[in-house]
């Protein structure tokens, strides 16, 4: 598969409808609002949102491809400040209104402390990495 960048969701479902494009991957909302077929969800678990829609593992392959954000600070950063972050981060996420506005786009919302999520991205970074080299790919063009 190639990554094709676009400028938003509605360029996105032209390319669909004209089949340009074959498949995306996108929130449950927007899956459920253009009226697609879900394939196969691409976390490690099967979702709420798609109970019958197998893992891209349960079918054959090894992926793990789950959306994650987080905030980041230079390397220097102060531990104390650091640790400011993360109370404020974990205070905001709590929030119903953080928690009703994830719920309203179907995207789970999870708070990993500073040692979890360091892990998260190292994790993700050398699947990557290791896919990359694998598979020989390179930068598009």
């Amino acid at each position: 598969m190639n990554h094709i960048a676009y400028r938003g969701p509605g360029d996105v479902m032209v390319a669909m409808r004209t089949k340009d494009i074959e498949n995306f991957n996108d929130h449950p909302s927007s899956v459920r609002a253009n009226n697609l077929q879900a394939v196969a969800v691409l976390n490690p678990e099967r979702v709420p949102e798609f109970p019958d829609v197998p893992t891209m593992r349960e079918q054959g392959y090894d992926v793990n491809f789950a959306i994650w954000h987080g905030l980041f600070a230079p390397s220097n950063t102060p531990p104390a400040i650091i640790a400011r972050y993360e109370t404020a981060c974990e205070r905001v996420m709590g929030t119903p209104t953080m928690r009703e506005g994830h719920e309203r786009i179907q995207t789970p919302i999870t708070f990993q402390n500073v040692r979890d999520f360091g892990a998260t991205v190292t994790r993700d970074a050398e699947s990557f990495r290791y896919i990359i080299e694998e598979n020989n790919l390179r930068q598009a063009e």
